[in-house]
């Protein structure tokens, strides 16, 4: 089963203190890429989170963002008196007016004038717990999209495929051909030459002369290797393992064996097949770029 390295997923989890939300965004990466936002108070629950996707996700871009609120405690607003006083006595000996008398508005909106209390976080409460709970949800979450849509990759991965073997048929029949009438004109050309300059050669060398330029053209072990490429294939997307490197290193392959068929088969039929071949393994490589 392929996996997809774009997806998302969201996780919720509550107790009498918190309620945690996760949020999990994956986009293609080479490797495994995590970055996890966390708030301060509570960042060492972060290598709990990490571990967590690292067990679950071996390539991607992954963000992950943590939401938490404070379910029965309440905030509320205090004024820092000794602050303002503070400030009072600044603004006055700068401007040399002491019966200087600063506006509510101004003073309020200075810094620091104005502070919550209550509501903080703490690393008590079973608040760890209660994270990895979320993560776990949305990491599922996560795999489940990712899943659904690696399962519509395969399927485009495998149209392609079948076009791939339906053109190597095609090439697998024209090799022959080509191979026979690129003996019938380099023996005619030979037998010219020779008869040009009143050479005789025995039929021992001359069918040695023609196997060496021949050869030149013999696509059969590009067919056979080509035809292994592609059933090893098939095998990585119905594998239960993530195989995603695999697959790109095959599309490779596939790509090198017909750049080769296309250069030794000096063929028009052949030059099509290949043509149409090489834009279906490049349709191919666009989708695995996406696969963990």
């Amino acid at each position: 089963m392929l996996h997809s390295m774009t997806g998302q997923g969201t996780g919720d989890a509550t107790n009498s203190d918190y309620a945690v939300t996760v949020e999990l965004r994956s986009v293609n990466n080479r490797h495994l890429k995590l970055n996890i936002r966390l708030p301060d108070s509570i960042s060492l629950f972060e290598p709990q989170v990490e571990s967590l996707l690292r067990k679950h996700l071996s390539r991607g871009s992954v963000s992950a963002h943590v939401r938490i609120e404070s379910v029965q405690r309440t905030r509320s607003v205090q004024l820092d008196e000794s602050l303002i006083s503070e400030y009072m006595e600044q603004l006055r000996a700068a401007l040399n007016l002491p019966d200087l008398m600063p506006s509510p508005e101004l003073l309020i909106s200075l810094p620091g004038v104005i502070g919550q209390t209550g509501g903080e976080l703490s690393t008590e409460g079973g608040l760890g717990d209660l994270i990895l709970q979320a993560c776990s949800s949305a990491t599922s979450s996560l795999l489940d999209m990712r899943l659904s849509e690696g399962a519509r990759l395969g399927e485009d991965i495998e149209r392609n495929l079948n076009v791939i073997a339906e053109n190597l048929k095609g090439i697998t029949v024209q090799a022959p051909l080509v191979i026979e009438q690129f003996s019938e004109r380099i023996t005619e050309r030979i037998n010219a030459r020779l008869a040009q300059h009143q050479i005789t050669l025995s039929d021992t060398d001359l069918i040695r002369e023609i196997a060496i330029y021949t050869d030149k053209c013999d696509i059969s072990e590009e067919i056979v290797r080509l035809g292994s490429h592609l059933h090893h294939m098939h095998e990585l997307l119905v594998a239960t393992t993530t195989n995603g490197r695999k697959l790109d290193f095959l599309t490779q392959e596939l790509l090198r064996e017909v750049n080769t068929i296309g250069s030794k088969a000096n063929d028009v039929t052949i030059a099509s097949l290949v043509v149409d071949t090489k834009a279906a393994i490049e349709r191919i490589k666009e989708q695995v770029q996406n696969i963990e």
